[in-house]
């Protein structure tokens, strides 16, 4: 298999693991045994306007609480990735704690990173630098992302177009809400 359809496959299949992982949590998230996303305020994630493209890599270093550097599995080489959707508050201690955070989170992790196909298999075959949703590959794809924004360390930040699906920026949206009316990190 190319290594276009390969990565683009790759991306499809982890987010239809990930949307049944979640409905095996709940069998009420299930009709016909296939995702029920009927109540889902987000909608319907499979029925998403563009396909994403799925940059595998293990983090070697976080930048700081947004930014993280990747080596590429296929080539091994370094890759910034910039976390799409949210913000950091500069004031001490929350870009610390999100720093820290991302640090017991993704460190040595291998990882997913949902990119923009057209910057990356399309654009620039090696660009140094990307802007993506990651997603941790041991276990459960779990998004860093939601983690900061819950913990209120971050806040959302609306993406540059094409870096983020629509289905995750509301996902990010309703976590820095809740995190909002918990009263918690930045909006203590």
């Amino acid at each position: 298999m190319p290594s276009t359809s390969r990565t683009l496959f790759g991306a499809a299949s982890t987010c239809l693991l990930f949307a049944c992982l979640l409905c095996a949590q709940d069998p009420a998230t299930t009709k016909n045994g296939q995702p029920d996303f009927s109540n889902d305020p987000c909608g319907n994630p499979f029925m998403e306007s563009q396909g994403w493209s799925g940059v595998e890599g293990t983090v070697s270093k976080v930048v700081d609480g947004r930014t993280i550097l990747l080596v590429l599995d296929d080539d091994h080489e370094l890759l910034r990735i910039r976390l799409a959707g949210i913000a950091l508050d500069h004031r001490a201690p929350f870009s610390k704690q999100a720093a820290e955070a991302l640090m017991r989170k993704l460190l040595n992790e291998a990882v997913e990173v949902f990119v923009n196909p057209r910057k990356w298999e399309f654009g620039d075959k090696h660009p140094r630098r990307v802007v993506g949703v990651v997603n941790t590959r041991n276990g459960i794809p779990n998004d860093p992302g939601i983690t900061l924004l819950a913990q209120g360390l971050v806040r959302f930040e609306r993406p540059r177009p094409y870096t983020m699906s629509s289905y995750a920026q509301c996902q990010y949206r309703q976590t820095e809400a809740e995190a909002r009316a918990k009263h918690v990190g930045l909006w203590r």
